[in-house]
């Protein structure tokens, strides 16, 4: 337990430990500790195995607030948190690391990690990093943070795990939303893999019903399974930000969106999808009646939210991308698969999305064709069966009746 400020650890190697927390290094920030800053940087953190958190476990508890931990250019390589226990929620999370925020509200922490590698690490959930957040909802401001957790320049690499390869993030006591925001920046993640490769749409990123944020240069390149498997969640590409999602292979889509989650663009941003292969690039379902609150919203928007697509200052690039479905034998391409029709854009509530004519409330069939194919998308070279397609309710229009 950290209780003094500007704390520091240099040059430490911890290897080939066992523990119930972080077995190379355990941080509790609790009571009402205030202040305090602990920094790690040029660690090495190897072949450690522990329930919570493999390499490194931190925890933020309590009412401590204004306190921050910085680790930076650290190495977490195989470290393991595959084994759980009753307390399911926390026990198998981050392999490299486990983040855990369990502040009361109005509490305002920080945690960053910065230039670190994470390397063959592996776990039940969160196969590098898992960040567990228990601060409630914002009751004031939705844009006002309560907590922030960044990560900034990092790799991931080679981790497994059977939910966020990569990265997990869990908000557990909040309806929707979180009082915590997590900022990816410059990050790249590659050749991550799932723990069970008969359990696709685990995401390389994994964030259930939390805040993410995008900025600068990102790239998810050879992962095998979903990039970004985003449930209930709110995710922000800043402005001047380019996200590449290139060469993955299996799952059912690159870009999964589950429960009311919306992905909203920036101004100058980039999202690229080529040389990918799966069934879908983007995937969409429509929310739940039961966390359905924001109502029926399209799960792509941009920060202007009352200008017409076609005039979003974004590109959307989908080139090279080829449709298919794993054969269960040996996880090659099943093209004739009736259940799992390749389809390069699945929106399940495809008119939500949908701009009408000089805000017309009436629908027709040159609107609906011209859904996602606004100008700022481009499409090139995909092999797909289907360009793009809506579910589970069937459309149907015409120019002289539309819908």
């Amino acid at each position: 337990t950290i209780a003094n400020p500007d704390y520091s650890i240099s040059f430490c190697p911890s290897s080939s430990s066992y523990s119930s927390t972080g077995a190379g290094l355990s941080i509790v920030i609790k009571g009402d500790a205030r202040g305090n800053l602990m920094q790690i940087q040029s660690a090495t953190f190897l072949h450690n195995s522990a329930n919570f958190g493999g390499g490194m476990f931190v925890a933020l508890c309590d009412y401590a607030t204004e306190n921050e931990v910085i680790v930076k250019e650290t190495n977490f390589t195989m470290n393991d948190a595959s084994k759980t226990t009753t307390n399911y929620q926390k026990s198998g999370n981050g392999g490299g690391a486990l983040v855990v925020f369990e502040n009361m509200q109005g509490t305002m922490n920080t945690v960053m990690l910065t230039g670190c590698q994470f390397t063959n690490n592996s776990a039940i959930h969160g196969g590098g990093l898992a960040i567990i957040s228990h601060l409630p909802s914002s009751t004031v401001d939705a844009s006002c943070t309560l907590s922030l957790m960044k990560i900034h320049g990092c790799t991931f690499s080679g981790s497994k795990a059977y939910h966020g390869l990569a990265l997990y993030l869990h908000q557990i006591s909040s309806s929707y939303g979180s009082g915590l925001s997590v900022v990816l920046s410059d990050v790249g993640m590659y050749s991550n893999v799932p723990a069970n490769y008969r359990i696709t749409n685990t995401g390389v990123v994994y964030a259930y019903f939390s805040s993410l944020r995008l900025s600068g240069n990102l790239s998810f390149i050879g992962n095998s399974d979903t990039v970004l498997f985003l449930i209930g969640s709110q995710a922000l590409a800043y402005s001047n930000s380019s996200i590449i999602i290139q060469n993955n292979i299996l799952s059912f889509g690159r870009l999964v969106v589950m429960e009311c989650t919306v992905l909203t663009l920036s101004e100058n941003t980039l999202l690229k999808f080529t040389d990918n292969n799966n069934i879908s690039v983007v995937l969409f379902s429509v929310c739940s009646s039961d966390v359905e609150e924001s109502g029926s919203e399209c799960f792509l928007q941009y920060t202007n939210k009352s200008l017409h697509p076609d005039y979003w200052k974004t590109k959307l690039l989908f080139s090279g991308n080829s449709g298919c479905a794993p054969n269960e034998n040996d996880w090659s391409c099943n093209y004739n698969s009736d259940d799992n029709l390749p389809t390069l854009i699945f929106d399940a509530n495809i008119l939500s999305c949908v701009w009408p004519d000089g805000g017309s409330d009436t629908l027709s069939v040159s609107v609906l064709n011209s859904t996602f194919r606004w100008k700022p998308f481009e499409y090139f070279s995909s092999s797909y069966s289907n360009m793009i397609m809506s579910g589970p309710t069937e459309l149907k229009s015409s120019e002289e009746n539309p819908v």
